[in-house]
């Protein structure tokens, strides 16, 4: 299981596709910084989403997890054409992500 709880909700919801279950994974000024690229708001993440993670048919699979206040997820990402492995670091306010780093 993998924990805590908000970053498990984000990855089951890549994984099932589900844009809106993403989105509530996020407290409302929740954002995304994909490798320098801001995306603020749930809107933002929504498009942000649509166009690189969910909507390019993104799926995760956490290979390993470390943290205390901030925790660092590597993971398998599986897009059509290819995989690879990357960073994801979540900052969390209490049940819910205030900001997702992608590397």
């Amino acid at each position: 299981m993998i924990r805590p709880s908000p970053v498990r909700r984000l990855i089951d919801a890549v994984n099932a596709g589900d844009a809106e279950a993403l989105l509530e994974a996020f407290d409302g000024g929740g954002a995304v910084d994909d490798r320098g690229r801001m995306h603020r708001g749930r809107s933002a993440i929504a498009a942000w989403s649509s166009s690189v993670l969910i909507g390019a048919g993104v799926r995760l699979s956490a290979l390993s997890v470390e943290g205390d206040d901030t925790f660092t997820v590597v993971v398998a990402e599986d897009r059509r054409g290819g995989t690879g492995l990357r960073t994801f670091t979540f900052a969390l306010d209490g049940e819910s992500i205030r900001l997702m780093t992608v590397r």
